[in-house]
């Protein structure tokens, strides 16, 4: 049998080093009072790498030191599965060690004991949140929900697609929702809506448990609603479908719009408009403001919540010209169109065209 081999402690890396486990310690923990030679301090953290040594978060933490560990509750699920991947790399590219659990409701709270007992120094979290920051013991980045930290900007998704609807010349919107009563996306409508008031009519349609759903977009558009926004992109996928298969077809007879830029998008016939949620700067502050918090012992929400732009990535489904897909496959799997164009480093030149248009209104 193959033996099996022993966790590294920093007991083993004293003994191939020749010093002492407290200077280890020192070393490793970064607690800037070593008086190991930098000799020895380079060997250190030479035989460390090399020996695959984790530190003991917990201990650490019941010792009073840094940990230098972030938790992170996740879902793997759509745009949010695409931004919380994003939220790990960035956290180890930060020097920051990672803890993370997938949480198996859509209200957050109940992972944080488990974070702080493994030596989490502060949690990051995309749940409708259930918890008091005061009492959590450690500061917390809420991303997304009332009382956010750092969110898209839903004020600005609205006026993005209000104002490309009426730039087609639609008078008549329908907005198809899946749940807008709880959704931290309630500003999109409201903004729609009011960007829209005096020159488009307005009708709701909430989804969620109506079995007369189906029939009531059929009865929009015979009622001449011709612009349609989804509250999402996979809404929308399905919405395409089920008007198809009922002789009606994007964008001849009806212009969709959806919401997420999921990477997808481009793979529909006709490509679908979308409205793009901005993973890559959201993660990236969330990160930042999350580790400002650690270092500032800062346990409260941000005086003023920082809102990221979202942009409009446009397709066949709403009539703008359709665009020819210059990238058949890319490594990896992907779930936003911005994760995947990040990872095309070494993309040739015609694809950067492509990748512009995120940008354009």
């Amino acid at each position: 049998m193959r033996p099996v081999r022993s966790v590294i402690t920093s007991s083993d890396i004293a003994r191939l080093a020749g010093v002492s486990r407290q200077a280890v310690s020192s070393v490793l923990t970064g607690r800037g009072n070593s008086k190991v030679c930098a000799v020895k301090h380079a060997e250190i953290l030479r035989l460390a790498e090399e020996l695959g040594y984790k530190s003991n978060v917990s201990a650490l933490s019941l010792a009073g030191h840094r940990t230098y560990t972030i938790g992170l509750v996740s879902s793997w699920h759509g745009i949010i599965g695409a931004i919380n991947r994003l939220i790990a790399e960035k956290i180890r590219a930060s020097g920051y060690e990672l803890l993370q659990v997938v949480q198996d409701s859509n209200q957050d709270g109940s992972n944080f004991p488990e974070l702080i007992s493994r030596g989490a120094e502060g949690i990051i979290s995309s749940y409708k949140p259930s918890y008091d920051r005061g009492r959590v013991g450690v500061p917390v980045l809420q991303l997304g929900y009332d009382g956010c930290d750092v969110d898209i900007d839903y004020e600005e998704t609205g006026l993005l697609v209000a104002r490309h609807l009426l730039r087609h010349g639609h008078r008549k919107v329908l907005i198809v929702n899946s749940l807008q009563e709880i959704t931290n996306g309630r500003w999109k409508y409201a903004s729609l809506q009011e960007t829209l008031q005096g020159k488009a009519e307005v009708r709701n349609l909430c989804l969620f448990r109506n079995p007369d759903g189906n029939s009531q977009v059929l009865a929009a558009i015979k009622d001449g609603f011709t612009g349609i926004f989804c509250a999402y992109d996979h809404i929308a996928w399905r919405l395409l479908t089920f008007l198809r298969q009922h002789g009606y077809r994007a964008p001849d007879d009806f212009a969709v719009i959806g919401f997420g830029g999921h990477v997808y998008n481009e793979y529909m016939n006709p490509t679908l408009t979308s409205v793009i949620y901005p993973v890559q700067e959201l993660a990236e502050l969330a990160v930042k403001h999350m580790i400002e918090k650690i270092v500032t012992g800062n346990h409260e929400k941000l005086q003023k919540p920082i809102l990221v732009k979202p942009k409009l990535n446009p397709g066949r489904s709403c009539g703008c010209p359709e665009r020819p897909l210059k990238c058949i496959f890319w490594e990896g799997n992907f779930t936003s169109v911005e994760s995947a164009y990040q990872y095309l480093e070494q993309a040739p030149e015609t694809l950067q065209d492509q990748y512009s248009l995120l940008t354009e209104e």
